[in-house]
């Protein structure tokens, strides 16, 4: 039963049912969501931008000012790569694309994001659709970066500064470079320095600081290095981002965190036992946990992950007081002392009468709702804000 509907796990048979597999998709969703084609050399592509991508795509403004985009391996037997294109939003990181392949040359990954762009609607990455959005954030790969360059020459290609830090520090510890143990903090805080510049005069006096340091002399191989890193400062250098409206995001951690997420809850930490398995894991998995994670948003109900952010110290405890007003039901009245605040919270439905958490408006919450459900069928008072009103009536306590 398993064999059949997933299919053959290699061979002509396993292309067949993954042809199978995509048509039916289509057909399913009542239009072209996912596109396959084989290559020449034997390497096949397949891009996905399912109806809640397609959604996320045209809904959130953001998607046209910076995507992110990261890859992943070991998903599945067939040795498949995944690549993972997310934006950011209100409700965090949204993905708007995935694209399965076997090859990560620069000439594959082309053809997988020329397959994703005919996929997005016109209304797509704040209407520039084709054109791609504003800024792509990636990491340092050469084929990645290249083949982006080509198909959105419009796009500003950025790079991660923790990738580039990275990438320094393993230059430094690698042992045939040459640079002691003991010098390698001293050098690496050198290139930190130019990376978080806070303006191009202090990245410039960063640069020749590092150039004219007697340590760096010493090691021509990381001065050439330098040297050549500098050369590409537009692209990680945080003071010349001043141009792009990046909303802050310095780095690639929401397509870094879509890659953990895909890993850790979608596939439970196993590899799918072919690539028509993969693409059903992506269609069905994937598409209800972000479905679930806006509607959270919406609901302003966090998931469980992000709950202990809210968790309080023992510090900030002296300054509060409480008092049960209902034994019954769990109501509590709690003050600030410090803050000179007061409110009621009632632990049984998880209510406050503060305003903290509540991050979005009423018609931010529908806007949410229609994206995550395509329906904008939503009856009055679904979003509309939650409160608890006491009365006391005859020394009977009752919460509206």
């Amino acid at each position: 039963m398993f064999k059949k509907h997933f299919g053959a796990s290699h061979g002509n048979n396993m292309m067949i049912s993954l042809k199978n597999a995509v048509d039916e998709y289509n057909k399913d969703c009542e239009s072209k969501c996912a596109l396959i084609e084989v290559l020449e050399d034997g390497n096949f592509v397949i891009s996905i931008v399912s109806p809640l991508m397609k959604r996320i795509s045209a809904g959130f403004e953001e998607s046209g000012e910076i995507l992110f985009i990261d890859s992943t391996g070991n998903v599945d037997r067939f040795g498949c790569k995944v690549f993972l294109i997310y934006t950011n939003s209100c409700a965090g990181g949204m993905i708007v694309g995935t694209i399965i392949l076997t090859s990560e040359a620069t000439s594959v990954i082309k053809v997988g994001l020329e397959m994703w762009k005919k996929l997005l609607p016109l209304n797509a990455l704040g209407n520039r659709c084709i054109n791609g959005p504003l800024v792509f954030m990636t990491d340092d790969s050469t084929a990645e970066r290249n083949a982006l360059q080509e198909c959105f020459p419009q796009t500003t290609l950025l790079l991660c500064i923790f990738h580039v830090l990275q990438a320094a520090w393993r230059y430094l510890w690698d042992s045939s470079h040459g640079v002691p143990l003991k010098h390698r903090p001293m050098l690496f805080c050198g290139i930190k320095d130019m990376v978080y510049s806070k303006n191009p005069d202090d990245l410039n006096n960063s640069y020749n600081k590092i150039l004219t340091d007697s340590l760096t002399n010493e090691y021509p191989r990381f001065k050439s290095y330098v040297e050549g890193l500098f050369k590409r400062k537009t692209e990680w250098a945080i003071c010349l981002r001043d141009n792009f409206v990046i909303r802050g995001q310095n780095t690639n951690n929401i397509s870094e965190a879509g890659v953990k997420i895909m890993k850790d809850v979608i596939l439970e930490r196993t590899k799918a036992y072919s690539p028509v398995q993969l693409f059903f894991f992506i269609i069905n998995d994937m598409d209800v946990f972000y479905e679930m994670k806006i509607l959270d948003v919406a609901a302003n109900r966090p998931p469980r992950y992000l709950k202990k952010r809210f968790f309080i110290s023992s510090k900030q405890m002296k300054s509060l007081e409480y008092q049960q007003i209902d034994i019954n039901n769990s109501l509590f009245v709690v003050d600030n002392k410090e803050k000179g605040t007061k409110y009621t919270v009632d632990i049984d439905s998880g209510m406050c009468s503060c305003v903290q958490g509540s991050t979005t408006t009423e018609e931010t919450r529908k806007k949410l709702h229609v994206i995550a459900t395509g329906s904008s069928d939503i009856q009055t008072g679904w979003y509309g804000p939650a409160s608890i009103s006491i009365i006391i009536c005859n020394d009977d306590i009752w919460k509206i």
